[in-house]
């Protein structure tokens, strides 16, 4: 299991969740409660990668760090920031997200073709 810092420094107060269960979703929501607080670079680069999930999902540690103006090292601080074991993890969460997505879009378009 992987520890997710809370807060901006360490308080003591950690919650464990299976990175095997991350999901891309529950990233962005941890965010938004603030479970998961990023300094402002990984914040930043965070914003990134939500709003283009192909980055992470089809791109190597090196290419995410590029196209987000970090360093490869920041890129795997995120990933662990995030609760993910290392960068592998965290992209298979945004290839997982993306594949759901193509899903849910091919099922959509078979509704309005068979009506």
């Amino acid at each position: 299991m992987a520890s997710i810092q809370t807060g901006d420094k360490l308080t003591g107060t950690q919650r464990e969740m299976p990175t095997s269960t991350l999901s891309v979703e529950d990233i962005k929501v941890r965010i938004i409660t603030r479970e998961i607080i990023l300094p402002a670079a990984l914040k930043q680069a965070m914003q990134v990668l939500l709003q283009d999930p192909d980055l992470v999902a089809l791109g190597t540690a090196k290419s995410v760090a590029v196209s987000c103006s970090v360093s490869t090292s920041s890129v795997h601080r995120l990933a662990r920031q995030c609760g993910y074991e290392d960068f592998a993890r965290m992209r298979s969460a945004f290839r997982n997200h993306l594949l759901q997505r193509s899903r849910a879009w091919k099922n959509f378009e078979e509704f309005f073709s068979a009506t």
